[in-house]
């Protein structure tokens, strides 16, 4: 009891002046032992703390902050000191400022939507937002599709972690979304734990489907039905949410930042192998359910194919070569013309590639597979399903595409961040990736991630705010409530060549070897 006495004690004895708290300014005339003051300041916050953190027992001194603690200063650069309130002070003004604070720093569009500059940002912004809404419907398709989820799915998770993200994140020009390399990263944790369930048998289904979830078409991983897809992708975009708001709440986001250049690079190529050879079904017109599976199913495939090469559907084919040489020579274009407004060759291969098969019926006179049914209007919330035995058989798949989801993100948002000279806070960056893909999950999404290629789009075309992610929402949005129905009859075969296409970067690493090869 005696120390403590002594440190109230000591800290009245250093701190005796016993003015109130004001939180003004005060002016220049106190320049002498300017220096001396901030370290004496800056260790009467740490007494108060301290002080304010003991347990005091019936017996002990009353709990009184030091006279010397009400009037703490803090001395910027400047050499201007501000008046510090104590934590004990109980003004009201005191307490309204520190929750405005709170909130600007958990939702910063409190802080930068009241000062939008209108008249000089939102024409660019409109423009970056209304491109960034083209990429996302192809790309919202495509991705799903990649993951092993119907295309519907694919655009709300282009909707629903893009206004989460819009409302806390700190970056400027990152578009949260449906991205390649989580999709791929979900879609292999899904089929991996779809094939446990295979493997359990019939009578010993792991988890069942009660139809609350809607099966709106065919598209299905190799294992399991459209219903079922969607249910493990939702629970592990559930899993997923809430590790990275743990992570951010305990400050861990350092932790991707531990994940090497090589080690990412070898991950991701491998899965992109895997991924582009499960399209080859699609692109060829083969079945995919009679594909082979388990152990070495890459090479299987391979040989399956070679072995089934007389029954390829040429229209197929055909479909997926001019759409992947379209994709090639738009691509090609946009970089050599260094346009500002990039040709949008996702959204033409799709758009064209679904009039032509309604024109000329493909799917009677061609037998091409199609999309076929695809529900209108948004989701109903659900809550996912959560089980002992889900939370162990996503367990690996969790961690991996939080700690990559997240690496990507903040790789993005730091890149443009420097290259346009503002700041991004990781930690924050953390936490509203978290809460975007936990929010997301009760809306059918699966896991989500900044895109490298749209964000970039954003910034070239010069989008300053997060505004041009709400644009480009809304396109999404009124593509899923008054549009969805016209791409019913969208070839498979077109999305399999925008999968392939998009895994391009991530193949080109493989000339990564030679150089790490000559490092270690």
């Amino acid at each position: 009891m005696a120390s403590r006495r002594n440190q109230v004690e000591e800290s009245q004895r250093l701190f005796s002046d016993d003015s109130s708290c004001s939180g003004e300014e005060e002016g220049p005339e106190e320049e002498e032992g300017l220096e001396d003051d901030s370290i004496v300041n800056e260790f009467a916050i740490l007494t108060a703390e301290c002080v304010a953190q003991v347990p005091l027992s019936d017996n002990d001194v009353p709990r009184v902050q030091p006279p010397g603690l009400q009037n703490l200063q803090r001395v910027d650069a400047s050499g201007k000191r501000t008046k510090l309130c104590p934590t004990s002070c109980s003004r009201p003004s005191c307490n309204v400022a520190t929750l405005l604070s709170f909130v600007k720093t958990l939702f910063p569009i409190v802080h930068w939507l009241p000062r939008y500059q209108w008249k000089s940002n939102i024409m660019v912004d409109l423009a970056a937002g209304l491109t960034l809404g083209v990429m996302l419907i192809p790309q919202g398709m495509a991705y799903a599709f990649l993951a092993g989820i119907h295309l519907v799915y694919g655009l709300y998770t282009c909707l629903f972690p893009a206004m989460i993200y819009l409302l806390m994140g700190t970056s400027r020009h990152i578009s949260v979304g449906a991205f390649s390399l989580v999709s791929i990263l979900a879609g292999q944790a899904i089929t991996e734990y779809m094939d446990l369930q295979k493997k359990a048998g019939p009578g010993n289904t792991m988890i069942s489907v009660n139809g609350s979830f809607p099966t709106p078409g065919t598209n299905t991983t190799e294992s399991g039905n459209a219903a079922d897809v969607i249910l493990y992708a939702t629970t592990l975009s559930l899993l997923v949410g809430i590790l990275q708001i743990c992570m951010a709440v305990c400050r861990l986001g350092f932790l991707a930042s531990y994940l090497s250049d090589a080690l990412i690079s070898g991950f991701t190529t491998g899965a992109a192998v895997q991924i582009a050879t499960s399209q080859l079904s699609s692109v060829l017109g083969l079945d995919a359910a009679s594909m082979p599976s388990g152990v070495f199913k890459v090479p299987k495939i391979w040989v399956y194919v070679l072995e089934h090469i007389t029954d390829i559907n040429v229209a197929c084919f055909i479909i997926a070569f001019i759409s992947a040489a379209v994709l090639i020579v738009c691509r090609a274009l946009s970089i050599q013309l260094q346009l500002k407004f990039p040709i949008p060759g996702e959204l033409l291969v799709v758009t064209f590639g679904t009039a032509l098969s309604w024109a000329f019926s493909f799917k009677e006179l061609y037998d091409v597979p199609i999309l076929n049914k695809i529900p209108s209007g948004l989701p109903a919330p659900k809550v996912p399903p959560i089980s002992a035995t889900l939370l162990k058989g996503f367990a690996e798949g969790t961690v991996v595409v939080s700690l990559i989801g997240y690496a990507v993100s903040v790789s993005i948002a730091l890149t443009f961040a420097n290259k346009l000279s503002y700041s991004v806070q990781p930690n924050q960056e953390l936490l509203a990736l978290g809460v975007a893909n936990l929010f997301s999950s009760f809306f059918s999404c699966f896991p989500s991630s900044g895109s490298l290629s749209r964000s970039s789009v954003v910034a070239n075309i010069g989008g300053k705010t997060l505004l041009s992610t709400l644009i480009g929402s809304l396109v999404v949005l009124v593509v899923i409530v008054a549009l969805a129905q016209l791409f019913k009859t969208l070839p498979t075969a077109v999305l399999g060549a925008i999968i392939i296409i998009a895994l391009k970067g991530l193949f080109s690493q493989f000339t990564d070897v030679k150089r790490l090869w000559r490092v270690n």
